[in-house]
């Protein structure tokens, strides 16, 4: 099923009949996940600038806390030497994780998530386009070297969409392959770990960040 959230309801609708970015990955195993939130504005000029904010919203990662205080996670953007920055996200850029509160993970270090591909699509001729990145957890940037980057084997992980069609803005999070209960078959630790936080975000979370990107 497809969470619509609009106007402060909620609505299911089948997956099926919503078009999906090229972005979001086949489905293998473990949860599936599509949240959504839209808002249409009055204009189109309204709904251009709006898309921008949004996109400049959704590539800041570091102002996602900000956003939506009541994430259980503690976000961060760090290069691929795993160094801060403040900018926006870049391809192969990490999001740093820490626990905020109580936590799934026993363990007190950094998880990390992988910036895979970030995709900006222009369609002049239907008055649309949109902004998507996929994420995926990850060892984190600190034990990828030539013996071990293949570590990062896993199909789990989040794409996030924001979409402007005409007057209307859609944001939408998308989760694949989310094996945060079965990691038994994943050998390693850092993986695990990384997997298990990123798929601890509950949905009223990610519903909220969503609203907060295009709102």
């Amino acid at each position: 099923m497809y969470y619509l959230l609009q106007s402060n309801y909620l609505y299911l609708m089948p997956i099926e009949t919503l078009e999906q970015h090229y972005l979001v990955p086949e489905h293998l195993q473990g949860i599936q996940k599509d949240l959504s939130h839209t808002v249409t504005l009055e204009s189109g000029e309204d709904a251009d600038d709006w898309f921008v904010e949004a996109m400049e919203r959704l590539l800041k990662i570091n102002d996602w806390n900000k956003l939506n205080n009541n994430l259980n996670l503690l976000l961060s953007l760090c290069d691929h030497h795993g160094k801060n920055v403040s900018r926006r996200a870049h391809r192969g850029d990490y999001i740093k994780i820490l626990p905020k509160g109580s936590s799934p993970v026993s363990d007190n270090a950094p998880h990390w998530v992988r910036v895979e591909a970030i995709e900006y699509d222009d369609y002049p001729d239907t008055d649309r386009e949109s902004i998507a990145i996929h994420l995926q957890p990850s060892i984190g940037p600190f034990y990828r070297n030539g013996h071990n980057a293949d570590l990062d084997n896993t199909d789990a992980s989040g794409t996030f969409v924001i979409e402007r069609w005409g007057k209307r803005l859609n944001t939408s999070y998308h989760s694949r392959n989310d094996v945060s209960e079965t990691t038994a078959t994943i050998q390693n630790s850092e993986l695990i770990a990384a997997i298990i936080s990123w798929f601890s975000v509950e949905d009223k979370q990610w519903e909220s960040l969503l609203k907060a990107f295009v709102e």
